[in-house]
């Protein structure tokens, strides 16, 4: 099973030891998608815009 698991980002990291349990356990489900949310490491991440979406 794939799984996508979402959490705060940009909006603060005080709970990324929460979404680490959290990922830990979704993973013995499957495959969990978005692993990185729950990464201690930070991150950059690049928004790119479809010209045909705006």
């Amino acid at each position: 099973m794939k799984v996508y698991f979402c959490g705060s980002i940009r909006g603060g990291r005080d709970d990324v030891h929460v979404y680490r349990r959290i990922v830990h356990v979704l993973q013995s489900y499957g495959t969990v998608l978005t692993e990185h949310v729950s990464s201690t490491f930070k991150i950059r991440v690049c928004v790119f815009v479809c010209p045909l979406c705006h």
